[in-house]
Protein backbone atom coordinates (compact mmCIF):
# COMPACT_ATOMS: atom_id res chain seq x y z
CA UNK A 1 0.00 0.00 0.00
CA UNK A 2 2.70 2.31 1.06
CA UNK A 3 4.61 1.73 -2.38
CA UNK A 4 1.33 2.77 -4.42
CA UNK A 5 0.97 5.68 -2.26
CA UNK A 6 4.61 6.80 -3.50
CA UNK A 7 4.33 5.64 -7.02
CA UNK A 8 0.82 7.62 -7.50
CA UNK A 9 2.52 10.85 -5.75
CA UNK A 10 5.31 10.64 -8.17
CA UNK A 11 3.14 10.26 -11.31
CA UNK A 12 1.00 13.28 -9.91
CA UNK A 13 4.08 15.38 -9.51
CA UNK A 14 4.98 14.36 -12.67
CA UNK A 15 2.21 15.29 -14.41
CA UNK A 16 2.23 18.32 -12.33
CA UNK A 17 5.40 19.65 -13.70
CA UNK A 18 5.12 18.67 -16.82
CA UNK A 19 7.75 15.42 -17.20
CA UNK A 20 5.99 13.33 -18.60
CA UNK A 21 6.45 15.18 -21.91
CA UNK A 22 10.36 14.84 -22.74
CA UNK A 23 11.59 18.18 -23.96
CA UNK A 24 14.69 18.47 -25.74
CA UNK A 25 17.54 20.46 -24.73
CA UNK A 26 19.44 19.97 -27.93
CA UNK A 27 18.67 21.37 -31.79
CA UNK A 28 20.29 18.17 -33.14
CA UNK A 29 17.99 15.74 -30.92
CA UNK A 30 14.81 17.52 -31.38
CA UNK A 31 15.21 17.69 -35.08
CA UNK A 32 16.42 14.03 -35.21
CA UNK A 33 12.84 13.51 -33.15
CA UNK A 34 11.03 15.48 -35.32
CA UNK A 35 12.06 13.44 -38.88
CA UNK A 36 11.27 10.21 -36.84
CA UNK A 37 7.74 11.17 -35.43
CA UNK A 38 7.09 13.07 -38.33
CA UNK A 39 6.36 16.48 -35.91
CA UNK A 40 7.45 20.05 -35.86
CA UNK A 41 9.61 21.55 -33.16
CA UNK A 42 8.26 24.11 -30.81
CA UNK A 43 11.18 26.45 -30.23
CA UNK A 44 11.00 28.04 -26.14
CA UNK A 45 14.30 30.03 -26.01
CA UNK A 46 14.57 31.64 -22.56
CA UNK A 47 17.16 33.13 -19.85
CA UNK A 48 17.21 31.91 -16.04
CA UNK A 49 16.55 35.43 -14.87
CA UNK A 50 13.49 36.35 -16.76
CA UNK A 51 10.42 36.93 -15.01
CA UNK A 52 7.87 35.67 -17.80
CA UNK A 53 9.82 32.62 -18.63
CA UNK A 54 9.72 31.38 -15.39
CA UNK A 55 6.06 32.08 -15.42
CA UNK A 56 6.01 30.05 -18.92
CA UNK A 57 7.79 26.59 -17.02
CA UNK A 58 5.64 27.10 -13.88
CA UNK A 59 2.12 28.22 -14.46
CA UNK A 60 1.75 27.76 -18.16
CA UNK A 61 3.82 24.61 -19.57
CA UNK A 62 2.83 21.80 -16.91
CA UNK A 63 -0.97 22.50 -17.34
CA UNK A 64 -3.30 20.14 -19.18
CA UNK A 65 -4.08 22.55 -21.87
CA UNK A 66 -0.55 23.05 -22.80
CA UNK A 67 0.19 19.27 -22.45
CA UNK A 68 -2.32 18.31 -24.71
CA UNK A 69 -1.10 20.92 -27.38
CA UNK A 70 2.80 20.15 -26.75
CA UNK A 71 1.91 16.45 -27.54
CA UNK A 72 1.70 17.32 -31.41
CA UNK A 73 4.97 18.75 -31.15
CA UNK A 74 8.78 18.32 -30.11
CA UNK A 75 9.16 20.75 -27.55
CA UNK A 76 12.76 22.05 -27.38
CA UNK A 77 14.31 24.28 -24.43
CA UNK A 78 16.75 26.73 -25.19
CA UNK A 79 18.44 28.21 -22.25
CA UNK A 80 20.85 30.98 -23.62
CA UNK A 81 21.56 32.76 -20.55
CA UNK A 82 22.02 32.13 -16.65
CA UNK A 83 21.05 34.36 -13.97
CA UNK A 84 23.64 36.63 -13.88
CA UNK A 85 23.48 36.88 -17.47
CA UNK A 86 26.15 35.02 -18.46
CA UNK A 87 26.01 32.87 -21.58
CA UNK A 88 25.54 29.42 -21.57
CA UNK A 89 26.24 26.59 -24.51
CA UNK A 90 23.17 27.45 -25.95
CA UNK A 91 23.40 31.04 -26.93
CA UNK A 92 24.39 30.59 -30.22
CA UNK A 93 19.95 30.50 -30.58
CA UNK A 94 20.54 34.14 -29.80
CA UNK A 95 22.40 35.34 -33.27
CA UNK A 96 21.02 31.89 -35.07
CA UNK A 97 17.13 32.94 -34.59
CA UNK A 98 17.78 36.67 -33.84
CA UNK A 99 16.58 36.94 -30.32
CA UNK A 100 16.19 40.32 -28.62
CA UNK A 101 13.66 39.02 -26.16
CA UNK A 102 12.85 36.75 -23.49
CA UNK A 103 11.09 34.14 -23.60
CA UNK A 104 10.76 33.98 -28.05
CA UNK A 105 8.78 30.85 -28.71
CA UNK A 106 8.67 29.44 -32.57
CA UNK A 107 8.51 26.99 -34.73
CA UNK A 108 11.12 24.82 -36.74
CA UNK A 109 10.34 21.86 -39.62
CA UNK A 110 11.94 18.86 -39.33
CA UNK A 111 14.96 20.54 -40.90
CA UNK A 112 15.14 23.35 -38.51
CA UNK A 113 13.72 26.01 -40.93
CA UNK A 114 11.66 28.69 -39.00
CA UNK A 115 7.52 28.22 -39.77
CA UNK A 116 4.96 29.84 -38.63
CA UNK A 117 4.61 33.16 -36.13
CA UNK A 118 7.07 33.73 -33.68
CA UNK A 119 5.54 34.81 -30.26
CA UNK A 120 7.39 37.22 -27.36
CA UNK A 121 6.47 37.23 -23.72
CA UNK A 122 3.75 34.84 -21.61
CA UNK A 123 0.63 33.71 -23.10
CA UNK A 124 -1.95 32.37 -20.54
CA UNK A 125 -2.63 28.35 -21.20
CA UNK A 126 -5.64 28.81 -23.36
CA UNK A 127 -3.64 31.14 -25.89
CA UNK A 128 -0.51 29.30 -25.86
CA UNK A 129 -2.48 25.68 -26.46
CA UNK A 130 -4.57 27.38 -29.49
CA UNK A 131 -1.39 28.95 -30.88
CA UNK A 132 0.37 25.75 -30.19
CA UNK A 133 -2.30 23.04 -31.98
CA UNK A 134 -3.01 26.17 -34.38
CA UNK A 135 0.44 25.72 -35.54
CA UNK A 136 0.99 22.02 -35.72
CA UNK A 137 -2.58 21.77 -37.48
CA UNK A 138 -1.19 23.54 -40.16
CA UNK A 139 1.85 21.86 -40.92
CA UNK A 140 0.42 18.40 -40.57
CA UNK A 141 -2.11 19.71 -43.62
CA UNK A 142 0.30 21.39 -45.56
CA UNK A 143 2.14 17.89 -44.97
CA UNK A 144 -0.30 15.91 -46.21
CA UNK A 145 -1.17 18.36 -48.70
CA UNK A 146 2.74 17.97 -50.29
CA UNK A 147 2.71 13.83 -50.27
CA UNK A 148 -0.73 13.61 -51.87
CA UNK A 149 0.91 16.13 -54.54
CA UNK A 150 4.09 14.35 -54.77
CA UNK A 151 2.25 11.45 -55.87
CA UNK A 152 0.13 12.67 -58.64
Amino acid sequence: MKKTLVFLLAASISIAYGQDLKWETSLEKALSRAKAEKKIVFVDVWAAWCGPCKRLQKEVFPTSQAQAALSHVIPLSLQTRADDNSETENVWAEKAYSIEAYPTMFFLDENGKQIGERHLGFMTPNDFSIWVTKVADKFKTSSARSKTSKRS
